[in-house]
């Protein structure tokens, strides 16, 4: 009979709560031991998503990096690719999601992303202003994805490190002038 009685109970979800370094919160709130949902914000505002995410796996999106106006989650994709999840900490910005994101300056809420094989996309969130240059590849590759083992964001540059290349073989990009157009992410 009490076991009967337990079953019967409906389960609370479980919530998880994390602080980013600026204090910024990530809350999971977990629905069926499987599937959670996403809230984040600050101490003046807090914001859902109406995506559900899994648990375990691929789809479970972890927190990147931040700046004053942004929260960035990282979702994991096959084949080395991955996907930013943009959250606006205002209630008046829109969530904006980008495929293969690899640097981001907070200072400029400049996010950098591959956008083909050869191209880098770089959008400046808050204005939506964005350009893109062509990057050559090393030798033998064919794909940005594959070639970058880690990238930085400067004002002006982005500084690339190679895939098995020494830690101090970084190649310098210097970024376009950024033009006001609608991206498509």
């Amino acid at each position: 009979m009490f076991l009967m009685l337990l079953l019967s109970l409906p389960l609370q979800d479980e919530i998880t709560l994390e602080y980013t370094t600026a204090r910024n919160k990530i809350e999971r709130s977990v629905h069926d031991h499987v599937h959670y949902t996403l809230r984040w914000g600050n101490k003046d505002l807090m914001r859902a998503l109406p995506d559900t995410f899994e648990t375990l796996g691929l789809n479970s999106p972890y927190f990147w990096n931040e700046s004053s106006l942004y929260l960035l989650l990282k979702l994991n994709r096959p084949h080395g690719r991955s996907s930013a999840i943009v959250l606006p900490l205002n209630d008046s910005s829109q969530v904006a999601h980008f495929n293969d994101p690899i640097a981001f300056n907070p200072n400029l809420n400049l996010l950098a992303c591959i956008r083909s094989p050869r191209t880098i996309l770089f959008t400046q969130l808050s204005s939506g202003k964005a350009s893109s240059i062509i990057i050559p590849l090393p030798a033998g590759e064919k794909d940005l994805i594959y070639c970058i083992n880690s990238a930085t964001l400067s004002n002006t540059e982005l500084h690339v490190h190679w895939v098995n290349t020494p830690p101090s073989a970084i190649k310098i990009f210097r970024i376009p002038k950024l033009k006001l157009h609608r991206v498509r992410s």
